[in-house]
């Protein structure tokens, strides 16, 4: 018996908008990720504001320092995340890392505990999947969606895109690709190879009516 609601399932699926990602370098390579308030924004869109929990299960001061004028922490911490879906209680744990530099010991530490708990929440909330970040985790990042930049100017030659992103036709008025839009959406074989279609085509289907 699935305990999300049909609705909260589709939404778990859902690929990550590419608008969401952000990139750091960190020891050459490059690292893709969600920013902390939005995988909380996406945790009370999803599951509801009432229906989840964060508690820190612990955390630990790793390192300390200081140099000339500033001081420097480093912190690592386990969080839980607790779901209520219907009658279930789904929980999952997630940690994380954080490192601080401040003008004072108690803002070092601080920080350096805030980042710490805040990795620790995303790394747990993404087990839900891609709208948490998931889909970062694939090199190929199939479960990303393209950004509004680059929708936008595919949207230019209305490519219509299968559920599985691939192209499989362009045309020439947004008119023409409507009806091959509601075409490839009648002839999905179930409700969520229907909404999957959707999502790979929904951003040139925002920028036909703008």
């Amino acid at each position: 018996m699935m305990a999300f609601s049909a609705s909260q399932a589709r939404q778990l699926k859902a690929k990550l908008a590419a608008d969401h990602v952000k990139s750091r370098t960190e020891n050459g390579a490059t690292l893709n990720y969600i920013e902390g308030w939005h995988a909380i924004s996406e945790a009370n869109r999803i599951f509801g504001y009432d229906a989840w929990d964060r508690h820190t299960v612990s955390s630990r001061c790793v390192w300390t320092g200081s140099s000339g004028r500033y001081y420097m922490a480093a912190y690592t911490a386990k969080v839980r995340i607790s779901v209520r879906a219907g009658d279930i209680v789904i929980v999952r744990e997630g940690s994380g890392s954080g490192e601080s530099r401040a003008v004072s010991p108690g803002q070092a530490h601080e920080i350096a505990l805030k980042s710490a708990e805040t990795d620790a929440t995303k790394r747990a909330l993404a087990t839900f999947g891609n709208p948490f970040g998931l889909a970062l985790y694939d090199p190929a990042q199939s479960g990303v969606r393209p950004s509004k930049k680059d929708a936008d100017e595919t949207s230019r030659s209305w490519c219509l895109r299968s559920a599985n992103a691939n192209p499989t036709s362009t045309f020439e008025t947004p008119t023409d690709f409507a009806k091959a839009l509601k075409e490839a959406m009648g002839a999905a074989p179930t409700i969520e190879a229907l909404f999957e279609v959707w999502e790979q085509n929904l951003e040139a289907v925002r920028a036909s009516i703008r």
